[in-house]
Order: structure tokens, then C-alpha cells, then sequence
């Protein structure tokens, strides 16, 4: 069933690259006839195939105090091809791999709007804008009104065009004052998704897709996780996921930043998402903390004699997750 669910799947993409301009191109208005699964799928194949003459990643040397620059310094200093695998290494620490380049990902887009200079996150909404207001400033502090209509100033609000203003604020705002900004995110973003499948992902797909999904359903976590010398009916275990089922949302979520370096899980949801539990290899387990191997989402826990040893343990790893980062056995 897999093989020819994997089979049709390329099937599909060959047919999807044939068609070209044709029947490809007037199914685009209708994403609603892929489903996500199939659209993930045809992404992915056609990222592995530019990627196909790409050989030497793109490699990053940060360090966690300086990461914004850092980035940008690297990525001047070296010419790669858009879909280039990026390698990154964080100064003084030996791990890395897909999980230590999520882990940096999420910093850099931190850092990225932390200042409120080039987005400006909203907490309500918990979208991110560009700073742009109806009323400028000048270097020296003066402020620029901004007509929103022809001869607006000098035209009074009053009740019969209020509708006539509200709709102009609405458009100034999300539109015209950052006509600029957005055309150069476009232009870069396609420079980047010049792929025909990506104009299939309706708008809250390709979202999950780039950031990340935060849908979470945790019982699925438990019901997908593999083990590495442990059963799943072992008292470690067990005392694991009873000690994760009693953490607050927000401690689950720091739990996967320690684990995969992101509280962000891929597109598709959680059922996609495989931990392995991996017996430790200590002699003093109650002593030792766990691990995490960001890189295969492994959990390295050692055999704690009591739940709450483990849990004692686990909370402070979650907690200081940067200390407790590791290369794979």
C-alpha cells in the first residue's frame, strides 16, 4: 500500500511537470482539489530535484551572541544556490544538523523582529507588521500627514463618508504603506518558491509549511514515539509520559524546543511527528540529566529509579535545553 501510495505520488508529479502551462496551470485556482498530504509530497519532490546538483551545504559558523549578524555576515561572504542545504554550527558547541539549523532558524527569526524595527508583532493577533503609521517622522522628529484621498486635508469626516475614511485607513494601512516593503518579500519569497506546486497551498498551508504548525495534539506524540532499548511498557517510560502529560501547555512546548530546537511542528500536524526514547548509557542514571539529539528528535533518558527523580531532571533540562545539547552516539 505505502509503495503505491509513493508510486502515485511521483506519478503525479511526472504528470504535474508534463502538463506544464496546460491543465497544471488552470488547476492552480483550485487548490481545494489537492489535499495537503499530496501537496507536501509534490513540494518535496521537486526541492530534492533542483537540490540534485547541489553537493557542498552552505556552512555557518554562529555565535549565540551575535546571531543576526553573524548570519548575515556568512551569507555575504559566501555565493550559494537558493535551495543549498544551510550547515549551521554554533561557536564552542560540537553539535550539528537538521535540528541544531531549526534551532537557529528560530533565533534568527526572533532576533529578526525582537528590535520592532522591521516587523512589529502584535500580540492579539500574534501577526507580525511592518511599522508603517498614516502619520510619518522625520529625522528631526517632524510629523508628515498623510492624505489618504485626493485633497483629503481638506476634506471634513462627517457621518456620510465615514465609510468612505475607515475603507481608506484599512487600505493605507494594509496595502498602500507597505506597497514597497511587500513587493520586495514577494520578489525574494519567488525568487526562492519558484516552484508551480506552491501556488496549490492555500494561504494557512503554505504558512504551516514555512513557520511551522501549532496545532498540537499531544496524545498523538505518546502513540507515534519509537523506543531504542526500551519498551514501551518499561517504569522509565511509563513515569515519562506521565510526568509529560502533568506539564503545563507551556512547558510541552519547551519540551519540543529541547528535543527538535523549535516549538513549531511540521505541516500536517503533530501524527508526523516521531520521538525515539533512547535508553542512556550511564551507570549512575539517577545522577544524569537527559539529552537531547535535535538532529532525530531522540530523547536520551536514563532509567530513573523514582518519577520523581525524572521529573526533577527532566524540568531542569527543558529549562537550560542550550546546556544540554548533544552529538548522536
Amino acid at each position: 500500500m505505502l509503495e503505491s501510495k509513493v508510486y502515485l505520488k511521483e506519478s503525479a508529479y511526472v504528470s504535474w511537470k508534463r502538463l506544464g502551462s496546460g491543465v497544471a496551470q488552470q488547476l492552480k485556482p483550485y487548490p481545494c482539489i489537492f489535499d495537503l498530504e499530496t501537496k507536501l509530497a509534490l513540494l518535496n519532490l521537486e526541492c530534492r530535484i533542483l537540490q540534485n546538483n547541489i553537493f557542498q551545504p552552505l556552512q555557518l559558523q554562529i555565535s549565540r551572541a551575535s546571531i543576526f549578524q553573524d548570519a548575515l555576515q556568512g551569507l555575504k561572504t559566501q555565493s550559494a544556490a537558493y535551495f543549498t542545504t544551510i550547515q549551521v554550527r554554533f561557536n564552542g558547541e560540537p553539535c550539528y544538523g537538521h535540528g541544531v539549523s531549526q534551532e537557529f532558524f528560530t533565533l534568527f527569526t526572533q532576533e529578526l523582529y525582537s528590535n520592532g524595527r522591521l516587523f512589529k508583532p502584535k500580540k492579539c493577533s500574534k501577526l507580525l507588521w511592518f511599522p508603517k503609521w498614516i502619520n510619518k517622522k522625520t529625522a528631526d522628529g517632524n510629523i508628515i500627514q498623510q492624505e489618504l484621498i485626493p485633497d483629503g486635508s481638506n476634506i471634513p469626516l462627517q457621518k456620510h463618508n465615514r465609510k468612505q475614511y475607515v475603507d481608506a485607513v484599512v487600505d493605507y494601512k494594509l496595502n498602500i504603506s507597505v506597497k514597497k516593503q511587500f513587493e520586495a518579500f514577494s520578489r525574494g519569497f519567488r525568487s526562492i518558491y519558484s516552484l508551480p506546486i506552491v501556488d496549490t497551498f492555500l494561504p494557512e498551508e503554505l504558512r504551516d509549511v514555512i513557520q511551522g504548525n501549532t496545532k498540537y495534539e499531544w496524545e498523538l506524540l505518546e502513540q507515534n514515539a519509537k523506543y531504542c532499548d526500551y519498551q514501551q511498557t518499561d517504569r522509565a517510560v511509563r513515569n515519562f509520559w506521565k510526568v509529560f502529560a502533568s506539564l503545563p501547555e507551556e512547558k510541552k512546548k519547551r519540551f519540543l524546543v529541547f528535543l527538535s530546537g523549535t516549538d513549531r511542528i511540521p505541516a500536517g500536524g503533530i501524527r508526523n511527528y516521531c520521538i525515539t526514547i533512547l535508553k542512556s548509557r550511564t551507570n549512575e542514571p539517577d545522577s544524569s540529566y537527559p539529552r537531547a539529539y535535535t538532529c532525530s528528535k531522540t530523547l536520551d533518558l536514563p532509567n530513573y529509579s523514582s518519577i520523581k527523580i525524572l521529573s526533577e531532571k527532566l524540568l531542569h533540562a527543558i529549562e537550560f535545553s542550550e546546556k544540554f545539547n548533544a552529538q548522536p552516539p
